[in-house]
Formats: structure tokens, sequence, C-alpha cells
């Protein structure tokens, strides 16, 4: 009868091949570097980081002890935006925008390192008459098989890739100093070449203004040689035009003037005036006060027809009429006092009603008379209008003729015109430049002179060996990932849990076996307390609780699976359990030395049966558990392990105990692990903290899947927190609360 005991959960045929969680598709791919993982990497990595930074530190040490003195000048020049105007006319340079001062700084720092102010300072210094700057800069010297006659060019050239090289130029931020810095092995050279490179840089400046300004001269000068002969040519043409035309400028014309002068008054401005359009003019006066005139004097003439003789305005305001008025006034006052004493034929009273008459009559005609003068002159002023217009309407056809016989020569005018105002505005700026031509302006100048360094620059001991620090702590660090990145070792809880994925049921810290002990006296001891936690998590890790066929196995040897059995063993016994520990290791039996018991008979033997369970139990001292040594180490475990022996065995044992732990062997290389597999209800995988590597962990996890043996979970063995880099996460002080002093 087949007694083996299938697992839960075994996959079928089909299933074997499917996808798995531990597949290498659904493991997380990268390096971690978090704060903890990264410090725990140095760590680890110690070594190699104090190593390559050692090494990076004697490298700097020694370049800085054999690197050649170097020394470094400072002279400072000031760059205004604007140039310094002394007179008018200097301003031929264009003023520079604020918004644009960087750009402007940036160019004239090209112009300090250009090629050829190098040549600048070369001719300065007269540095190529000889080799001696080259050999003060220690530099190459030119070929010697160079011909004489190209010696000098070829030094010039070399002296200048030397100074170009060895100078820099800092525009700071905050100002417009310029900084020009040269280093040289030699001080005084340094010195030297940098106070002439700030004098060429200003000379410089004052060469290209005194050069743009004798280039706008000569520019002005032939802009105005030619404008002269066009305005000439301009104003012969517009002379000849207006003395064909017969047009004839009256607007400047003066009784001494000719006619000729008048023509050429005509052909100075397109807005000249001819002599029929200046009658037209005055005459369109004329006309404009004669209709004026007549208007009003017609509305006076009206007027006067529309009222009483004597009381007509121009009547009332005549002086005649006011006196013969008063002379009425008294005369009809002394006739009224007469015809009030007399008699109207009393001679007095005759005498003044005729006087009063002939006032009445002389009233009347010095009214009639003016009366008829307003209507002579409302007819004058209408005859003067009529002449006016028709003279008007005669002198308006010959000028609208004239006027389109005036429009050529109105563009030529006009042409003449433009051309002289041009003439004299470049006369104006030439003369303007020419009188600040020769006036030394710049807005560069030197600031500071620079002095002969009494220290060197460079070698920079602690620059230098700072450089060398960091460059050999990003090579030492560079070094240490790509170690960490190859190297699959299992360090840490989080490495089991992240690669095998499979539940951690606990740690146990890196403590010798005896240790343990036999007995495990020392239960607060850390390895001991560690097994409790592993108990009680072995005892949630299925959902039946506590198993009761156990196999503890691990992917090699040594990574500590048989004491791992007895702690089991032990703790399981301690709790009232009736445990059975077997040594299934049919290769390389061990739990016989642990208890230094006999092993003549033992698993083996009862396989096989020539032996009874009961002939081959070992009783373990105070822990009380059962102890079935493996007996003789069998030639054919494969075989045994491959038949139901062992199945039929288990389920007979079974009632007899409730835990039953296999210490089996390792699985890489070996069919007895997965064979036991099959037979047991759950399975503890054992990986060794720094020893155990993921590929090979894997690998394992893999084998026992594949014949649907049912893992509870993997046990971290030797874990060292010193070894790993971690600190205080993974200390092992279970009982340093309960050891402190209480108050």
């Amino acid at each position: 009868m087949n007694t083996t005991i299938q697992p839960a959960g075994a996959p079928d045929y089909i299933g074997r091949f499917m996808p798995r969680p531990t597949d290498d598709g659904d493991e997380k791919s990268g390096f971690s570097f978090n704060i903890a993982d990264l410090r725990a990497m140095m760590w680890r990595q110690r070594r190699v980081l104090l190593q390559v930074i050692g090494a990076s530190l004697f490298i700097g040490l020694a370049v800085s002890l054999l690197m050649a003195p170097r020394y470094e000048a400072e002279s400072t020049v000031r760059v205004d935006n604007e140039n310094v105007k002394i007179e008018a006319g200097q301003d031929v340079d264009p003023v520079v925008a604020l918004g644009d001062t960087n750009r402007y700084l940036n160019t004239q720092v090209v112009v300090v390192e250009s090629r050829s102010m190098a040549y600048a300072v070369i001719d300065d210094l007269k540095l190529d008459q000889n080799d001696d700057f080259l050999l003060k800069m220690r530099e190459r010297l030119p070929d010697g098989a160079i011909p004489a006659n190209y010696r000098k060019a070829a030094r010039r050239q070399a002296e200048a890739a030397v100074l170009m090289a060895n100078l820099k130029v800092t525009v700071p931020i905050d100002n417009r100093v310029v900084e020009l810095d040269f280093t040289s092995p030699n001080a005084a050279v340094a010195a030297q070449v940098v106070n002439s490179y700030a004098r060429n840089f200003v000379t410089n400046n004052i060469k290209t203004g005194l050069m743009a300004n004798a280039y706008a001269r000569k520019v002005l000068s032939d802009q105005i040689e030619s404008l002269r002969d066009q305005l000439e040519v301009s104003e012969h043409k517009a002379i000849d035009y207006a003395r064909t035309n017969n047009l004839i400028d009256a607007s400047d014309a003066s009784g001494g003037s000719g006619a000729s002068d008048t023509k050429e008054n005509a052909a100075g401005s397109g807005n000249s005036q001819s002599i029929t359009t200046a009658n037209l003019v005055h005459l369109n006066s004329q006309y404009t006060d004669a209709v004026t005139t007549r208007i009003l004097a017609e509305q006076r003439w009206r007027a006067a027809q529309a009222t009483p003789l004597l009381q007509i305005v121009e009547v009332q305001g005549n002086s005649s009429v006011s006196s013969l008025m008063n002379q009425r006034s008294i005369a009809a006052s002394e006739y009224a006092q007469l015809s009030a004493k007399y008699k109207p034929d009393f001679p007095q009273v005759v005498q003044a009603r005729a006087q009063l008459n002939s006032l009445d009559n002389q009233l009347q005609a010095v009214a009639t008379n003016i009366k008829k003068s307003l209507e002579y002159q409302y007819h004058v002023a209408l005859d003067q209008e009529k002449s006016l217009a028709s003279q008007r309407d005669a002198l308006s056809g010959q000028t609208l003729q004239e006027q389109g016989r005036r429009v050529q020569l109105n563009l030529i005018a006009r042409d003449v015109d433009s051309r002289r105002r041009q003439l004299n505005d470049l006369m104006a700026r030439f003369n303007q430049i020419s009188a600040a031509s020769d006036i030394v302006r710049n807005n560069i100048s030197q600031l500071d002179s620079a002095e002969v360094p009494a220290r060197p620059v460079s070698p920079n001991l602690p620059k230098n060996m700072a450089i060398a620090f960091a460059l050999g702590l990003v090579i030492a660090v560079g070094i240490a990932i790509a170690r960490e990145a190859v190297d699959d070792t299992l360090r840490s809880p989080e490495d089991v849990e992240s690669k095998l994925h499979l539940p951690l049921l606990g740690t146990t810290p890196n403590a010798p076996d005896e240790d343990l002990g036999a007995g495990g006296d020392d239960r607060k001891s850390a390895i001991n307390e560690a097994y409790y936690s592993i108990r009680a998590a072995l005892d949630y890790a299925t959902l039946t609780g506590t198993p009761e066929v156990l196999q503890v196995t691990s992917s090699q040897p040594s990574e500590g699976k048989s004491t791992t059995c007895i702690a089991l063993a032990r703790d399981y016994a301690r709790i009232g359990k009736r445990v059975l520990l077997i040594d299934a290791d049919l290769r390389r039996p061990s739990l016989h030395r642990h208890f230094t018991a006999d092993r003549t008979t033992g698993l083996t033997e009862v396989l096989l049966g020539h032996q009874t369970l009961a002939d081959c139990i070992i009783k373990v001292g105070k822990d009380s558990f059962d102890l079935l040594p493996l007996g003789q180490v069998p030639t054919n475990p494969v075989e045994i392990l491959s038949s139901n022996a062992l199945g039929d065995f288990l389920a007979a044992t079974k009632p007899s105990y409730d835990v039953i732990i296999l210490d089996s062997a390792p699985i890489m290389g070996l069919a007895d692990a997965p064979l036991i597999a099959r037979q047991v209800q759950t399975v503890l995988l054992i990986v060794e903290a720094n020893r155990a590597h993921n590929g090979q962990a894997k690998a394992a996890v893999r084998r026992l899947q594949d014949i649907g043996a049912r893992i509870a979970g993997v046990v971290l063995t030797k874990f060292d927190h010193r070894i790993a880099g971690y600190n205080y996460d993974y200390h092992y002080k279970y009982y340093q609360y309960e050891n402190s002093e209480t108050a």
C-alpha cells in the first residue's frame, strides 16, 4: 500500500511549466540605493574603498611633489559701456545699451584672447628675437630643421600659442572690471606678460577708435564730393528748364534783380512762385476786398431805402445834419414862444416861421444827398467787383497753364533741395569728426598693474589632495557599486524576501554551534531567543498550525540545518509536544555527533526492515524528545528514498508524535531532498547569510516547487549585522529591557 503523503497544492504536469512568483520575470530588477542599503554596501566594501582612496591620495601627493611650481600674475582693466566724449562728434562707435553689457564684455574677452593680441604682446616685449621666452615657459623650441628665414615665423606662432594657452580672462558678474591672469613657471615673465596684455588691450581700443574716425572721415569726404557733383547737375537742370519754359520766380524778386537771377531763384525751391501766380494771388485778394466792400455798400443802401430819410444812420451821423437839427430846435423854440404871444400874422411870427421852413428844407436836401451817396457807393463797389472778377478769371487760366509747365520744375527743385540739405548735414558731421579726430578718448583703462608674484599658485597641495580624494571616492564608489551589482549573495532579510519571494520566518545570529548547547541551559541567550521566534512563526506559517511532518533542508552543506532541527525539536519538546527528530541525511549524517550517540542502528535499518523504531530510538536528556539517527550510511540512498518505505514509515509513526522533524541532505546536486519533500507535509528552507547565492537559492526553491513541495518559509542563519553593514535594525538585545535597572 502506498502511504506517500501528497502535499496540498501540488501542480499538475502543465502547471509545472507555468510562470511562478519566483521566476526571473517577476523579480524586481535594478540595484537598490536607499540610504540604509547604500550605507551597508559601503561598510561591506570598506576595504576596496579605503584601498582605492588611499591609492588616489598617494598618486595626488606624488603628482603634487613632482609638479614644477607655476606663478600667476594678475592685472585688472576697467571696461565702461560708453566712450568718454570730449568733443561733439566723438560718437562714431555705437553706444552700448545696458542690456548688451554682458555681450559687449564677452566680445572684449574674445579680443584679449585673440591671436592678434598675442602677436601685439610679442612685438611689445620683443619675444620673437630669441628663444628665451619659450625656455622660461619650459616649452618645446621650434624644430631645428626649419629654414632660417622661416624660423622667426615659427617662433612667433609657438609663442602666440603659449601666450593664448596660459592666459585667463575673467569677467565678474557684479562689476565691469576685467581680470587678466597669466600663468608661468617664471614669476617675472608672468608679471611682464600680463602687464603687456593690459597695455595692449587699452592701446588696441584707442587705435580702434582712431581708425573708426579716420574711416568715417574718408567715407564722409567721398560722399560730400559725390553729392556736390550731383547738386550742381540738378541746379543746372532746373535753371535750363525754367529758362526754356519762361518760368520766372517772383517770391524773391527785387527791383534790381535781372531775369537770370529770377530764374535761378525759381529753380532754388520747389515752393517758388511765378509772376502770374503772384498777380493772381494779389488780384484775388483785391477781389475778396471788393466783394466785402460791395456787400457792405449794398447793405447800407438797402437799409437806407427802407428807412425814413432823417432816420438813416448815415444821415443822423452827419455833422451838417446835426448842426441844422440844433438850429431848427432853437428856431422851433423861438417860433413857439412868439406864437404864444402874438397872432399868426405878426411880423416876428411870420419871420420865425419862414426861418423854420428854411431849416426844414435844408435838412431835407442834405439827407437826400446822403442817401444818394449811399446808392452811388453801392454801384461803384458793384462795378469794381465785376471788373476784378473778370481779371481774376483771365489770370486763373494763365496760372493753370503755367502750373502744368511747372510740374517738372517742382520735381527738379525738390531734388535740388534734398541734395542741398544732405550736403549741409554731411558737411556739419564732417566738421565735427574732423575737430575730434585727434583727441584721445577711451572707455578702457588699466586699473591695477601686475606685480611679480611671491608664491606659486601650483602645485596647490590641499587642492590637489582634495581633488585626488574626490576622484578616488568617485572611483571607489563606482567599483563598490559594480562589485555589489555582480554579487548576488544573500546578505540580509530583505534580500531573502525580495529575491526568493518566500516568507522569512526568522534569523539566527552568527554564533558557534556550541552556544546552542546540548541541553540549551541558557534559555535567554540570543540564539535561543531567535529559535523561539522561528518556532512561533512556523506554527502560524500554515493553515493547519504546527506541522506534523517537517523537513529541514538547505541549498548547500553547512548552512545550519542540523542546528535548526535540534533547536526546533528542543523548543517543541519544552512546550509539551511529542517530538521525533530524524537524521534523514543519507549522505553525511551529523545529528549523532551533537548528542554523542551511537549510530550503529537507525533510520536505514528501520526502512530496510532490519530493526524496529523502538529499538533505534534515543531519548535526549531533559529536553524529552526522541532522536532517530541515520544508522549505517546506505550505498543506495536514492533507491531507498524512491520507494514507499519512507512514506509508510512516516504514516505509521505520525500517531505516536505531535511533530516529526527530518534533517535531510542539501538540495543542490542531490536527489535526496526533493524525494523526501514529496513524503512530508511542510518544508523549511535554511539559507546562510553572506554565503548562499541568489541563483543557487532560487534553483533550490524551484526544484522543490517543481515536485509540489509546500515550503513554509525561509530561515536566515548565521546573520551578522556588522558583516552585512547594518546597525541597530538587527541587533539581538532581547533582554536589554528586562536586565536594565528598575526604579
